[in-house]
């Protein structure tokens, strides 16, 4: 594993919670959910996004949209365990945890990429992490 795939797994599972504080305009600094989703995004890049890289760089599925895609799977996860798992949520609002999920998955996912895979003297992936 090279500097940049530790640096992109560094970076990138903090952009999801900071971007969520960004668009809640910092009114309620520290909030606990948001510092809980923090920690729930290093915890879930260390024991699925890990093996998920080395699942894609030896399938050789090493593009952004790969990425973006499995990015977006595991983001849906924990969402649809929520809408499954809680009686007291209701059944027309069922999609909102995926779909907010995902909206963390699949961007955590790119950034992800770009930070550990793009190349651009390769036409845009690494093709593998020893770069």
């Amino acid at each position: 594993m090279n500097w940049r795939i530790i640096l992109a797994f560094l970076v990138a599972p903090a952009l999801g919670p900071l971007a969520a504080q960004l668009f809640s305009g910092f009114t309620e600094p520290g909030r606990i959910d948001q510092m809980l989703m923090l920690g729930t995004s290093y915890v879930m890049a260390l024991l699925t996004g890990m093996p998920l890289h080395e699942y894609l760089q030896r399938k050789g599925w090493v593009r952004l949209t790969h990425y973006v895609i499995a990015g977006a799977i595991l983001g849906a996860m924990p969402g649809v365990a929520l809408s499954m798992s809680a009686e007291w949520f209701p059944r027309s609002a069922a999609l909102n945890p995926i779909f907010s999920t995902v909206s963390m998955g699949a961007p955590t996912a790119a950034a992800f990429w770009f930070i550990g895979l793009y190349s651009r003297e390769r036409g845009g992936t690494s093709g593998s992490d020893a770069t």
